[in-house]
């Protein structure tokens, strides 16, 4: 039997919320980190972008980037976290047990092609191994099938979008 959709399970829609986020703040590069190992996976995205004022935090409401990556980390045992100021954001989550990373090589795709002028980072560490890429390393030309292959190359480096 199909498990039903839910939003909170697919790790590339939870990241791409979170910096389409980054990008309302003006952020011009972003760093996203995600580790998994036989027992959790991490994510991290920072930013350094406007910063997000205490008065947003407070009333963060359902259906918000930041609340439903908090609602995912917290359906699965983990834990959320927030670090704001003037020029850097950072957030981190991890899930206990297992997640869908959906469509990781997509969301940054599609992240690139629009965002041309933002450095996206990806970071991405499994079983013993660390791949760390920027798409300013992309080279040019740079249209959207070249784009995708390089970062489909690059994801696989350590298995994927599956990590």
């Amino acid at each position: 039997m199909p498990t039903e959709f839910s939003y909170s399970n697919d790790l590339s829609l939870l990241i791409l919320d979170i910096v389409q986020n980054s990008l309302k703040a003006d952020a011009r590069r972003v760093e996203i980190e995600i580790s998994k190992d036989a027992f959790k996976t991490s994510l991290r995205i920072s930013d350094n972008g406007r910063g997000i004022k205490k008065d947003k935090l407070d009333k963060l409401q359902a259906g918000h980037g930041l609340s439903n990556l908090f609602t995912a980390a917290k359906k699965r045992g983990g834990t959320f976290d927030i670090t704001t100021e003037k020029g850097k954001t950072e957030i981190t989550a991890t899930f206990n047990g297992a997640i869908e990373f959906g469509d990781l090589c997509g969301t940054a795709t599609a992240l690139t092609v629009a965002e041309k002028d933002v450095e996206f980072i990806w970071i991405l560490k499994s079983n013993g191994e660390t791949a760390r890429f920027s798409t300013l390393d992309i080279p040019y030309p740079r249209t959207y099938r070249e784009i995708e292959n390089y970062l489909n190359q690059e994801f696989n480096f350590i298995g994927g979008s599956q990590l």
